[in-house]
């Protein structure tokens, strides 16, 4: 049945289907489409430009101005008076020292913390209560966690201290591994545990064994983003920590720290001082770099496949072998270099501490030839496989 337009010949059913109305008609949308589409595109190429511009734009200039700061000096000798030759041994020494123990105190605590809110966290006040006080301390500035930890521990114990520093930098260290723990165990399919408690799994092993084995990349990622910002962070260390311009390994007693010294230095007149700041700055950036492109399970896939095309061809053993083959070297290679110009700054500065500094580097590296030497059958075969 057709109905007539009054005043036209043409009928409403034939013009609803004319081939030339509907084609005009698509081309329009089609046209409409991709304009809102190149204007999209182009909005966005133009953050992202805007955004790359200045992140480069940082690193050239970190780039220029720490490089020519770099030398062995850096490394072995102590922050120096003004217009004086010196280095950053005791502050690159501070860093190391709070950032590693601040790590090892605030990873466990997170994890667990992100397990149980993730796991057992479903019903009940205390879950929600603890996500709102981790986003409070997730988003607090840093300045306020180190007045916080200066009014509890400075002031109480009336001295500035390194434990101090290493207290402020765990409470900026345990939100974030709280929220990225949670959020990646959340993100593991509810089919993985079903299938674990239906062979008979308590739920602890499910925990330990299916669902952080399943998020450990992004639990590795949470590790990471919160080493990268304690690193920097200058506000909490100025109330606790304080500084020192001599050597210090006693973590009672104020200790120097990289960021601290390069906002002491940075903010000087003085030359010498200026280029020591722009080279901690550089060491800070690319430690963090390093950091990130050691540990990263996407870089040591990454390398893997460049390395060997035939990576679809190989064995789960054979894949777990050279990964481990690869980050045992890497990791032998970081050690080296790093307790080289440790020893030699503590032979110069704190004779009496190599013994207990050479003892657990000693220790790491015969327990990473043991291993190497335990998966070195592994390794031949995986050779043989490559060049057969």
């Amino acid at each position: 049945m057709t109905t007539s337009v009054p005043g036209s010949s043409v009928s409403t059913a034939s013009a609803m289907v004319s081939p030339a109305a509907l084609a005009q008609a698509r081309s329009t949308r089609y046209a409409a489409r991709k304009r809102v589409n190149q204007i999209a595109l182009t909005l966005s190429l133009g953050a992202m430009a805007f955004g790359v511009f200045w992140l480069v734009w940082i690193l050239w200039e970190t780039l220029r101005l720490g490089l020519g700061g770099l030398s062995l000096t850096l490394f072995t000798e102590m922050t120096p008076p003004p217009n004086e030759a010196g280095g950053l041994a005791n502050a690159l020494f501070g860093s190391a020292t709070m950032v590693a123990l601040a790590t090892f105190v605030g990873t466990p605590i997170g994890i667990l913390a992100g397990v149980y809110l993730a796991e057992y966290g479903k019903t009940g006040w205390l879950a929600p209560a603890t996500r709102f006080v981790n986003d409070i301390l997730l988003s607090a500035p840093s300045i306020v966690i180190g007045l916080f930890v200066y009014t509890v521990v400075v002031a109480r114990f009336k001295s500035f201290s390194g434990y101090a520093g290493i207290l402020a930098l765990a409470l900026i260290v345990i939100p974030v591994v709280i929220r990225t723990t949670e959020n990646m165990l959340l993100l593991v399919p509810a089919s993985l545990r079903e299938a674990a408690y239906a062979l008979g799994a308590p739920k602890w092993k499910v925990i330990t064994m299916v669902t952080l084995r399943a998020a450990r990349a992004g639990v590795i990622t949470g590790i990471l983003l919160a080493v990268a910002r304690i690193a920097g962070e200058t506000a909490p260390l100025l109330f606790t920590a304080l500084n020192n311009q001599f050597w210090n390994g006693d973590l009672s007693k104020p200790m120097a720290s990289l960021p601290v010294t390069i906002f002491k230095f940075a903010m000087s007149p003085y030359e010498n001082w200026q280029q020591l700041a722009w080279a901690g700055v550089f060491i800070i950036t690319m430690g963090v770099f390093a950091l990130v492109w050691a540990v990263g399970e996407i870089w040591l896939s990454t390398v893997y496949n460049r390395a060997h095309p035939r990576r679809d061809e190989l064995s789960d053993e054979h894949q777990a072998t050279a990964i481990r083959f690869t980050f045992f070297v890497l990791v032998v290679a970081l050690v080296v270099l790093g307790f080289a110009g440790m020893i030699v700054t503590l032979f110069r500065h704190a004779p009496f501490t190599v013994p207990a500094m050479a003892l657990p580097t000693l220790g790491m590296l015969a327990l990473a030839i043991a291993d190497a030497r335990k998966h070195g059958a592994d390794v031949r075969s995986l050779q043989e496989y490559y060049q057969g």
